[in-house]
């Protein structure tokens, strides 16, 4: 039995001369909550949409490791399956914004209902029972499933929507920024409410976010994204204590701390120039242009994602360039 739950190979999503999410591989393993971070455009809310086939896949491919219908765990490609409505049962979602994510016209017990009556999931009086018991456990009373989403705070319409998303006992969830949109006191409690349900109904979490302080409290193992590819991923200590990657040193060194003797603001590495537009992205490593660190050949060729002291990365200051690696092989053919 694999020990990951997700497994993404190669996956690719364009929009045209768009490549929001290009040639990205990483795994995730059951339990964990892996965290994916950059900059706004960066390509990770294409990514995790992608990931759940909301959104077609231009290439690639997506595994899941799951049980279907009391058969034994096994490996489904969501990207081909055939049976992906019954699959998309252990795939859930959380989005930013609740207010635009929630029906405005239907009550709280319809929107967390809507999942159980299409899936066929409970009937009857249960439905109403499993609805209650859904919105206790995210903290609310039965008292709100009368009431209309514009009727609720912002940190009580995101309590829905993780209802919503655990109604189907799933065993995966995208959470997409979701306490970005909240007041900071909110956020500290929807954060607590995420990880106390990770434990209790042993969920596996894809963390998206730009903020790292988020990643330091929820994530166990973190990829930096950058223009629709990754540049790095490793555990979260690996990370925070050991970056690598230029642009992960340029992300940390931006994270404010309330230790004085710690790095301040004040320290932060100010990147040059823009975030690369994924529909004209520079030739070679996208980051390039904005490196302090590029090189003769950082403008040429494209970084490949390898394994390296315990982490993936994608930089040439640590790795060969595919090209050089398949040179190499050639030569040694050749002899």
């Amino acid at each position: 039995m694999s020990e990951f739950l997700i497994e993404v190979e190669h996956l690719k999503k364009y929009f045209g001369p768009v490549k929001a999410v290009d040639d990205v591989s990483f795994k995730i393993r059951k339990g964990e909550t892996f965290g994916l971070v950059g900059e706004s455009g960066c390509g990770k809310t294409t990514l995790g949409r992608t990931m759940l086939k909301l959104l077609e896949p231009t290439d690639g491919r997506i595994y899941l490791n799951t049980s279907l219908d009391d058969e034994s765990t096994r490996r489904y490609d969501i990207t081909t399956d055939a049976r992906l409505r019954k699959l998309r049962r252990k795939m859930q979602i959380v989005y930013q914004d609740p207010a635009s994510s929630i029906n405005p016209r239907m009550i709280i017990r319809d929107v967390i209902g809507e999942p159980l009556k299409f899936h066929k999931a409970v009937k009857g009086e249960e439905l109403l029972d499993r609805i209650i018991y859904l919105l206790e456990h995210v903290g609310l009373q039965a008292e709100h499933l009368w009431r209309y989403p514009y009727e609720l705070s912002g940190g009580q319409r995101q309590r829905v929507a993780i209802a919503r998303a655990i109604a189907l006992n799933p065993e995966f969830i995208v959470l997409d920024e979701p306490t970005s949109a909240l007041d900071v006191s909110v956020q500290a409690k929807i954060l607590k409410l995420l990880k106390q349900l990770q434990r209790e109904l042993e969920l596996t979490y894809l963390f998206i976010t730009h903020d790292m302080g988020v990643i330091d409290y929820m994530c166990d193992r973190v990829a930096v994204m950058y223009v629709g590819d990754i540049l790095e991923h490793a555990d979260k200590e690996q990370l925070f204590n050991e970056p690598l990657h230029p642009y992960t040193k340029a992300l940390l060194s931006a994270v404010p701390s309330m230790d004085p003797t710690e790095r301040r603001l004040s320290q932060a590495e100010i990147l040059p120039g823009e975030v690369a537009s994924p529909s004209n992205p520079p030739t070679g490593c996208k980051f390039h242009p904005r490196c302090k660190n590029a090189f003769e050949g950082c403008d040429k060729t494209e970084p490949e994602l390898i394994e390296y002291k315990d982490r993936y990365i994608a930089c040439f200051l640590y790795t060969q360039s595919k090209s050089d690696r398949n040179d190499e092989k050639n030569e040694v053919n050749k002899i």
